[in-house]
């Protein structure tokens, strides 16, 4: 019998690029013999994970349960809607479906701490600390003597979501304002300027097979590495290395993940694994990805059954 899989989308039409993945999901999943369907997870109801806006013509199903399979492709902009994106992930985590990434893998990397705890475990990250304790004081004596600083939100930190440098709070209530806005819970790192120099680099793996890397480097018009720029790389033995002793040190179920790496002074150091749902680039006309990522996650969903 055929198995199904629903896979998260941002929406038929929102971009060039979403339907691309979208065309690229339904060729290769079809191969293997998956109905392949689209959801926006924003419209599931709460409630048995009911779908009230799936966007394909296989309208027969009723909600996430009745599939085999879903993965969470894509889930767009998440500021503003942090508490139903956790009410999603409870659904995900009562449906007897096999869902990608793990939905208590997922919350668990909300919380951006996951870098304090690497750390902990000598992983090379990029240095961080708890900013529960700091003070406008301390954040205008280390904007004097090094490049400043970087603040995030411990939950749901991403760089279009909260994250600041120093220089953005000029003033001692600015600073108190932004903490305040997170409770206190907040990491704090030394601003790099390897990000600028050097970009970044990311890998992506199935499980734990490595599927591919991107080097995102900055276009002119950039500040730091966007979307603009990507080359295909193979992971050095340090990032290799690296890798392996996460795994072995951070134990989580591991579906698709990526690492990301930046590299100061000849040291390559994990700026953030990512685990809820990581873009692997896919769509973006890069061959390598396009063919390669697609059947190792098809074949890795089979193996799961």
């Amino acid at each position: 019998m055929k198995k199904s899989i629903a896979v998260s989308s941002k929406g038929y039409g929102m971009s060039d690029f979403e339907d691309a993945k979208r065309a690229i999901f339904d060729r290769e999943f079809e191969k293997k013999g998956l109905d392949v369907n689209f959801f926006n997870w924003d419209g599931v109801t709460e409630n048995n994970c009911v779908l009230d806006n799936a966007d394909s013509s296989q309208s027969r199903y009723g909600n996430l349960g009745e599939f085999d399979y879903v993965y969470i492709s894509a889930l767009g902009s998440i500021e503003g809607k942090e508490s139903k994106l956790c009410d999603f992930i409870d659904c995900l985590n009562h449906t007897p479906a096999k869902v990608v990434n793990d939905p208590e893998t997922m919350r668990a990397n909300f919380d951006k701490g996951y870098l304090l705890q690497l750390q902990e475990q000598g992983i090379d990250v990029v240095p961080t600390d708890d900013g529960r304790y700091l003070s406008f004081s301390d954040l205008e004596r280390f904007e004097k003597w090094n490049d400043g600083l970087v603040l995030k939100p411990r939950l749901f930190g991403e760089r279009s979501n909260g994250v600041v440098k120093s220089s953005d709070l000029v003033s001692k209530e600015s600073f108190d304002n932004y903490k305040s806005q997170y409770g206190g819970a907040i990491l704090v790192q030394p601003f790099l300027k390897g990000i600028v120099e050097n970009g970044e680099r990311s890998f992506v793996y199935v499980g734990k097979d490595f599927s591919h890397g991107i080097y995102r480097h900055r276009a002119d018009w950039q500040f730091v590495p966007g979307t603009a720029n990507r080359t295909i790389i193979e992971p050095t033995d340090k990032e290799l290395e690296t890798i392996k002793n996460i795994f072995d040190v951070w134990p989580t179920k591991y579906h698709v993940s990526r690492f990301d790496f930046i590299t100061e002074g000849g040291k390559p150091m994990v700026s953030e694994v990512e685990m809820v749902n990581p873009n692997v680039w896919l769509g973006r006309g890069i061959k390598t990805v396009d063919e390669t990522f697609p059947r190792m996650l098809a074949d890795y969903l089979l193996k799961m059954s």
